[in-house]
């Protein structure tokens, strides 16, 4: 029998190659050292992917080191860190030096703009951030402006929608047919897929429909275009039920400061040098020490 997922299932490799162009605006949807789309953002590194654009509410690790790489020319977000383990060395590092254009946000006003995008509408309103700098700043640049309620005359602001080329998610599980399982915290993760035109989908593993809870489907086949095997595909940061983050890798990459040579030499060895992201794990962390984040993780379920 042939199931749906067959003629999705990729390697990050072909998947990347297939839906990520470069000039692509691509929507993330990890969350500081939570769920980032670690195997497939190597992977964008790995193709020298550039003059990528990148759309997410809370910037992450992954976006951090798509930056320092060079892939990222232009970012939506609404801040981001490293959680406590430090900041977002490259992204801020290219914000001052004016190497990436920058477009922040709120956290809120992201999830409305994904949200406007996966309604079919070309601008939604909201009150948040109305009479602020940052809002001042988005009607110069042409992504926001300010109108009056029909009904009421209140004044809204008015944010352009966002329709991604495409959504990087990292997620626990797919069913043989394809269907998307996510647990713990979701997020913006539905109205980022909604709104972008193409989805990628790494996955922990891949379950037989049959074992399947079919009501905790949480992104539906028909939405999904890529699906990718990727075990421990967040490292070194953390997915919920699976494995803790690893604070001794983070740390050590939080510590590079962005220093140009740094990074790049960080991403020559943990990246370019090799060919896949199963690859990475084997290079750079031991069997027993995998255990032990898996061990920490399940203890905090």
């Amino acid at each position: 029998m042939t199931y749906e997922v067959e003629s999705k299932l990729m390697k990050a490799e072909e998947a990347i190659k297939k839906y990520v162009d470069d000039g692509s605006h691509i929507a993330m949807a990890g969350f500081a050292i939570t769920r980032n789309s670690m195997a497939l953002a190597h992977e964008i590194i790995r193709q020298r992917k550039r003059n990528l654009k990148v759309s997410m509410s809370i910037g992450d690790m992954a976006l951090d080191i798509m930056v320092g790489s060079g892939a990222v020319n232009e970012v939506n977000y609404g801040g981001g860190s490293l959680d406590r383990l430090g900041p977002l060395v490259c992204v801020n590092k290219a914000i001052v030096e004016k190497k990436i254009k920058a477009n922040e946000h709120s956290n809120f006003s992201m999830l409305m703009r994904f949200l406007g995008g996966a309604l079919g509408l070309t601008f939604v309103p909201v009150k948040s951030m109305l009479y602020s700098d940052m809002v001042n700043d988005l009607m110069r640049k042409g992504e926001a402006t300010e109108i009056k309620c029909p009904f009421t005359n209140e004044v809204y602001v008015a944010l352009k929608t966002l329709n991604p080329d495409v959504a990087l998610i990292h997620a626990q599980a797919a069913d043989t047919d394809g269907n998307i399982y996510i647990y713990g915290p979701k997020f913006d993760i539905k109205e980022i897929v909604y709104a972008s035109r193409k989805v990628i989908v790494s996955v922990e593993e891949i379950i037989p429909k049959e074992r399947a809870l079919r009501d905790l489907i949480f992104i539906p086949s028909y939405r999904v275009d890529a699906v990718v095997l990727a075990p421990f595909g967040a490292y070194p940061t953390n997915l919920y039920g699976y494995y803790y983050h690893d604070e001794e890798h983070i740390r050590s990459y939080a510590g590079l400061q962005c220093r140009e040579d740094a990074v790049q030499k960080y991403v020559e060895e943990y990246i370019t040098s090799v060919n896949t992201f199963e690859e990475f794990l084997k290079k750079t962390i031991s069997s027993d020490k995998l255990l032990k984040l898996i061990t920490l993780a399940r203890r905090l379920m």
